[in-house]
């Protein structure tokens, strides 16, 4: 991973210094998103570092780095990060194969193929407000830290609500809130006890979370191009961004041995490279392989025998 994060719950999140470090909530139901790389400043997050490793010098850097972003003049972060103008509102999308309570096991390797954590994830469908949603839940973990997040998302358009995250390492707790409104959104961050940190943004319509695009991007609807512009929130680095997303096409792709005809997208988030595999899995597609760079998230439950045809529109 290179550059950028991830979140949890109803709750005030963590600072994006520490990315690095994960967090345990309720040990049981996981969530959902992408694992994310940080900026440059910032290292990758998403349970990146072995047990044992210089932890503390990360988390230092980390936190020079982040100081070092708030002395920055706004404009010159402002000119950096934005939402574009260009980005489709409102991109069509295939009907979402989501199932109630599906669960994933994601294995988390290094560049060299060693695993070093494990994510787990879960989607829920739900009703909040009057208004039906699906939850996207992730937990990752290794032996020194952990991390959890939770996207809450409309059951019809994908548009986020909501996006948490926690972060727990070396005895240090990290909140993070995303709260998407109307014309803005609004972030709450909060270490330890702390007393939390509010900020906002404009939001252009049709602006989605970090943490729902694995589950977003198999099911864009590319039409007769190959890309797609929309406005992402990165609700690990907390900044807004523009993600142009190519369609790569359909080709053989090995996992874990074994080979699935594969559905391949690639996209940037800030600086950091991303190719995302599905795979069709009991009629619907579902993320297979994400490769950040210096990671890759590998789906621990695909099978051959549940992989069937895929529908000659693509998505799900």
């Amino acid at each position: 991973m290179s550059n950028q994060p991830m979140q949890r719950s109803l709750i005030p999140l963590k600072p994006r210094a520490c990315r690095d470090q994960a967090q345990q909530n309720s040990a049981t139901i996981p969530h959902c998103g992408i694992a994310a790389p940080v900026p440059s400043a910032h290292p990758a997050s998403r349970i990146p570092h072995p047990a044992g490793s210089t932890h503390c010098s990360v988390f230092i850097a980390h936190c020079l780095a982040f100081l070092l972003l708030l002395l920055l003049p706004a404009s010159s972060f402002a000119q950096t990060y934005t939402f574009g103008s260009d980005a489709l509102e409102n991109p069509p999308l295939h009907k979402p194969g989501f199932v109630h309570d599906s669960t994933f096991e994601f294995g988390i390797f290094d560049k060299g193929g060693q695993r070093i954590a494990t994510a787990y994830y879960r989607i829920l469908k739900e009703e909040t407000e009057g208004r039906k949603v699906w939850r996207f839940k992730y937990v990752g973990r290794n032996a020194g830290s952990s991390e959890s997040s939770e996207c809450v998302v409309d059951v019809d358009n994908l548009q986020p609500i909501r996006s948490t995250r926690k972060v727990v390492y070396n005895n240090q707790t990290y909140y993070s809130d995303v709260a998407y409104q109307a014309d803005k959104i609004v972030v709450r961050e909060k270490r330890d006890e702390t007393q939390p940190m509010e900020r906002t943004f404009p939001k252009p319509s049709g602006t989605y979370d970090y943490e729902e695009l694995m589950w977003l991007v198999p099911l864009l609807d590319f039409k007769d191009g190959t890309a797609v512009k929309i406005n992402v929130f990165d609700s690990l680095n907390l900044l807004p961004l523009t993600v142009s997303i190519t369609d790569e096409g359909i080709a053989p792709v090995d996992i874990q041995g074994k080979s699935f005809s594969g559905h391949k997208f690639s996209f940037r988030i800030q600086q950091s490279p991303y190719i995302l595999w599905s795979v069709m899995q009991d009629g619907r597609e579902v993320p297979a392989k994400i490769n950040m760079g210096d990671r890759e998230f590998i789906n621990l439950e695909l099978s051959s025998k549940k992989e069937g045809k895929r529908p000659a529109a693509g998505g799900s």
